[in-house]
């Protein structure tokens, strides 16, 4: 008989990696003002790519999330579109978690009504510590959400910096400097002020850096010269206004080598620091945008670059998973990173975890990040996740790569001890001898 493994995993606490999940006191005042419903919700993230996918425009989606519609013609227009597409893991996902927490199928009106009734009564003050800490046993999540740092009995942040990466004109620019109360009048003032400002955040609390570069540009990175960077300095003073899309790109190609500067200055002050950067690869989410550049072997350059820098390749790079995992077996600095994948596609996400586990040394394996704007998509994320968990080390045990109390050790270990001291600075390597 086989090892009851779901059963250990329903106990074991967790560290979340990545999240998108807005704050608790954001949450009750939208469903408290009523700016959203069940409706809503369930095609706000991730869905809402399956459903384009399957035919709805943006208009159809724009219209099922319109709570001023009436709620029997929005359902039916999610339906209508749902039933092309409920079978993959994204919409099944979010469709079991609503059930297992507001007890209804979403497909069904009356339910979906019932359901939209047991949201409203259930989202008062500490709805959070229910589902994500009681129910879901999750210690604390990783939030790449803006400079906030509200609400620490749940979140800690992980920053973004595109905004200095990718400036792109002299408004921009002018906006930098109004935030960091610096003037800029030349490459060197813009590094420093960069500098500054991303020395503040880490001051501020900040655990994390987040490169989503993926979705303005190919994330190609080139190691540049100051003289490269400079002339890019120059180019971008003589635009006032920054309003294109060229090649794909919502960054101008002819600010790259600034881009590429900026942005190395960046990592090697994380490297000092010890901050590690997690970097969107993979399949973007959304619709229409280059899958390619997902590649991470379009990091290489980066990788070899910072060897002291952390990176974690968020995603696990689907559906690059094995280009992934060959860089974190050769590159001592790359981890791996299973938020999203879990509720992206779970058979890929079965399979490969043994694939990074025959691979990769565990100790470098992150094994959740629920990737959610709202707490009901974390809490299905991870149930989904300790699904695929459970059915991946049954797996190793019955082919002999493991036993029972190994499996429990690389399940908490890349549940807890791994993200535990990657990213909550919280402890060394965690002890296997017991």
């Amino acid at each position: 008989m086989l090892p009851d493994l779901e059963a250990f995993l329903a106990q074991q606490p967790l560290y979340s990696t990545h999240e998108h999940l807005r704050y608790e006191a954001d949450a009750l005042a939208a469903v408290g003002n009523k700016t959203e419903d069940i409706l809503w919700l369930f095609t706000v993230h991730y869905t809402s790519s399956d459903l384009r996918s399957a035919g709805a425009s943006v208009g159809d989606i724009n219209f099922i999330q319109n709570i001023a519609e009436p709620f029997a013609r929005r359902h039916e227009r999610l339906v209508q579109f749902a039933m092309r597409c409920r079978n993959t893991t994204q919409m099944r996902v979010l469709h079991h978690g609503l059930r297992e927490l507001y007890g209804g199928d979403v497909y069904e009106l009356s339910d979906a009504e019932e359901m939209q009734r047991q949201r409203e009564a259930a989202h008062g003050k500490g709805i959070y510590r229910e589902i994500l800490q009681r129910r879901g046993l999750i210690k604390l999540l990783c939030r790449d959400c803006g400079e906030r740092f509200d609400e620490p009995e749940y979140f800690r942040t992980a920053i973004r910096m595109e905004e200095w990466i990718g400036v792109s004109s002299l408004n921009q620019l002018r906006v930098l400097e109004e935030r960091s109360g610096t003037s800029i009048h030349s490459l060197s003032d813009l590094t420093a002020a960069l500098r500054s400002e991303a020395q503040r955040l880490i001051g501020r609390g900040a655990i994390a850096f987040k490169n989503a570069m993926i979705y303005r540009r190919d994330p190609t990175w080139m190691n540049r010269s100051f003289a490269e960077a400079e002339r890019g300095f120059n180019a971008l003073c003589r635009i006032v206004h920054a309003e294109w899309v060229d090649d794909g790109s919502a960054w101008s190609p002819k600010l790259r080598a600034l881009q590429d500067y900026l942005y190395g200055e960046l990592c090697a002050l994380a490297a000092a620091n010890g901050i590690p950067m997690q970097i969107h690869t993979g399949v973007p989410e959304g619709n229409l945008l280059p899958v390619a550049w997902g590649d991470p072997f379009r990091l290489l350059g980066l990788i070899r670059m910072f060897p002291s820098l952390q990176i974690h390749l968020l995603h696990v790079a689907h559906p690059f998973e094995r280009e992934a995992a060959s860089l974190a077996k050769v590159h001592p600095n790359v981890y791996i990173d299973c938020s999203w994948i879990h509720q992206l596609n779970a058979h890929a996400t079965r399979f490969y975890l043994n694939w990074l586990l025959d691979e990769v040394p565990y100790w470098k394996i992150l094994g959740f990040g629920g990737d959610y704007a709202h707490v009901e998509g974390v809490f299905a994320h991870l149930l989904q996740a300790r699904h695929n968990l459970s059915i991946a080390l049954r797996e190793r045990i019955d082919v002999g790569a493991c036993d029972v109390r190994e499996a429990h050790r690389l399940l908490t270990a890349m549940l807890w001890d791994n993200p535990k001291r990657v990213l909550y600075n919280r402890e060394t390597m965690p002890d296997t001898s017991a």
